[in-house]
C-alpha cells in the first residue's frame, strides 16, 4: 500500500494500491475507522476493473497474464483489505478479460481452460459444431499460454473444459462418425486417463465396430466383442448374424513386433473391458448372451448353410469352456434348438434337423452294420460331412484321426 510513499502494509493483493490514505504516524498503519480511508479503499476494485478493461485491449502481454496475479480473499490476511478482493471477484466476470485462442479478450463465461489431449481430441476450430446446442454456443478455448491459478478461475467463474463438455461432444454422432480409428484411440486413452466410468459413457455411440467404413455403436446396449487375435486372424464364424458387434481390431491388435501399438492397444482392450465389451475366449458368455436368445427367437432358420457351419465350429472349439460355464436350462435350449446340417443316408439331399434326430456315421463313425440297420429305417438322416470338411481345409493341421474324434466327440455330446 501506497499513500505518496511506500507504507509498511502489505496485505497480499499482489499489486501495488497508491491513495491518499490517512496513516498514523509512523506509517505502519492507516486508520481504519476514518471514513476517508474506507471510501478510498472502496474505490480500489473498480479503478482495477477499468485498468484491466483498457490494458486488455492495448497490452496483449498484459492480457495473458494479469490473471495470475488478480486478489482473491483467502491470499488477504488483513480483514481491511479482504472486501476488495471479493469486489473484484464480482466485476471481472462482467468484463471481456480472458484471452480466446485468437488473443480477443472475451467475458470469463464465454470461454473455457483447456490442456493439451482436450485440445486434440476437441480442436477449437470445430468446438461450437462438437458441443452443439444453446447450452455451449459460441464457447471458446482460452489461449493455451494465458495464466490463471484455480482459485482466481473459480472466483470469476471461469470453466475447466471437464467432463459436461466431453460427454456433450461424446453425444454428437454425427460429427464422432467424421472421426479417425487413430481419433478414437486417443479418445479411449484419454478417457481411460481419467478415469471416466461405465455410467458416465454408457448409451454414448463411442465403440468403433469391424468394416471396412467408421461403425459405431453404443455402450451397453449392444453385445460387443473382441475380435480373435491370434495372427490377425479374421474367421468371426459368423456370430454377428447373432446380432454381436466386434470391436475394430486396428484398436485391439497387438502386434508383436511394435512395442508401442502393443502397448497403447493393451491399455485400450483393459478400458473397454471395463465398459462390457466381451471376449470371445469366454464361450459361455457369448452363447449366454447371443446363440441362446438366438435359438429361442428362430434365428437360426434363416442363417444360410456356410453360416450355420461356421457357428456350430465355434460351438465345437469351444465346447468345454461352454459345458463349465453356462447354466443347464440354457445347455438344454442349445441341445435341443441347434439346428444341424444333414443329408439322408445315401447323401442325395441336406436338411437340417435338431442332433437328437440325427445320427452320427462317415465320415464321423464307420460302424458298418449300423449304416446297414438304418436303411431300413423311415426317414434316418446322418449328420453332413461338411462340418470335417470345412475344418479340414480351414486349419493347417492334418490329423484326421484326431479331428475327427473331435467331431464325433462333439456332436455326442449334443445328443447325435
Amino acid at each position: 500500500v501506497f499513500a505518496f510513499l511506500p507504507t509498511q502494509l502489505v496485505p497480499g493483493l499482489r499489486f501495488r494500491v497508491p491513495a491518499d490514505f490517512i496513516l498514523n504516524p509512523d506509517r505502519s498503519d492507516l486508520l481504519r475507522d476514518r471514513l476517508w480511508n474506507k471510501w478510498c479503499a472502496s474505490t480500489v476494485a473498480e479503478t482495477y476493473q477499468e485498468a484491466v478493461h483498457d490494458l486488455c485491449r492495448s497490452e496483449p502481454g498484459f492480457l495473458l497474464t494479469h490473471l495470475n496475479v488478480a486478489p482473491t480473499p483467502d491470499q488477504i490476511d488483513d480483514p481491511f483489505f479482504q472486501p476488495i478482493a471479493a469486489t473484484t471477484g464480482n466485476l471481472l466476470p462482467n468484463i471481456e478479460c480472458v484471452p480466446d485462442e485468437s488473443m480477443t479478450p472475451q467475458l470469463p463465461a464465454r470461454v473455457v481452460k483447456a490442456g493439451d489431449a482436450e485440445r486434440k481430441l476437441f480442436p477449437g476450430t470445430d468446438l461450437d459444431e462438437i458441443l452443439g446446442g444453446s447450452t455451449y454456443e459460441g464457447l471458446a478455448y482460452t489461449h493455451s499460454q494465458m495464466r490463471c491459478p484455480e482459485p482466481v478461475a473459480k472466483a470469476i467463474r471461469l470453466d475447466s473444459f471437464g467432463k459436461p463438455h466431453v460427454l456433450a461432444a461424446l453425444s454428437n454422432r454425427t460429427w464422432l462418425s467424421r472421426q479417425s480409428i487413430d481419433w478414437f484411440a486417443d479418445l479411449y486413452l484419454h478417457l481411460s486417463h481419467s478415469e471416466y466410468n461405465t455410467s458416465d459413457v454408457n448409451g454414448k455411440d463411442i465403440l468403433v465396430l469391424q468394416g471396412a467404413q467408421l461403425r459405431l455403436t453404443k455402450v451397453g446396449e449392444n453385445a460387443v466383442f473382441f475380435l480373435p487375435d491370434q495372427e490377425r486372424k479374421t474367421d468371426t464364424y459368423a456370430l454377428d448374424k447373432l446380432g454381436l458387434k466386434f470391436i475394430n481390431r486396428e484398436l485391439t491388435w497387438e502386434p508383436r513386433d511394435d512395442t508401442a501399438l502393443r502397448e497403447r492397444n493393451q491399455e485400450i482392450r483393459r478400458w473397454l473391458g471395463k465398459l462390457g465389451v466381451g471376449r470371445l475366449d469366454e464361450p459361455a458368455n457369448v452363447v449366454s448372451s447371443a446363440f441362446v436368445p438366438a435359438l429361442k427367437n428362430g434365428v437360426f432358420a434363416s442363417l444360410a448353410d456356410d453360416e450355420l457351419l461356421g457357428l456350430t465350429q465355434y460351438l465345437k472349439e469351444n465346447w468345454q469352456k461352454i459345458i463349465e460355464g453356462l447354466d443347464q436350462n440354457k445347455m438344454e435350449v442349445l441341445k435341443h434348438k441347434l439346428p444341424l446340417l444333414c443329408t439322408s443316408l445315401n447323401g442325395s439331399t441336406v436338411e437340417r434337423a435338431a442332433a437328437s434326430d440325427l445320427y452320427l456315421l462317415e465320415p464321423y463313425s464307420e460302424q458298418r452294420q449300423l449304416i446297414e440297420l438304418l436303411t431300413h429305417v423311415p426317414d434316418a438322416k446322418k449328420v453332413s460331412s461338411r462340418y470335417f470338411d470345412r475344418d479340414w481345409e480351414r486349419l493347417a493341421v492334418r490329423n484326421r484321426d484326431n479331428m475327427l474324434k473331435g467331431w464325433r466327440e462333439f456332436f455326442s455330446e449334443l445328443g447325435c
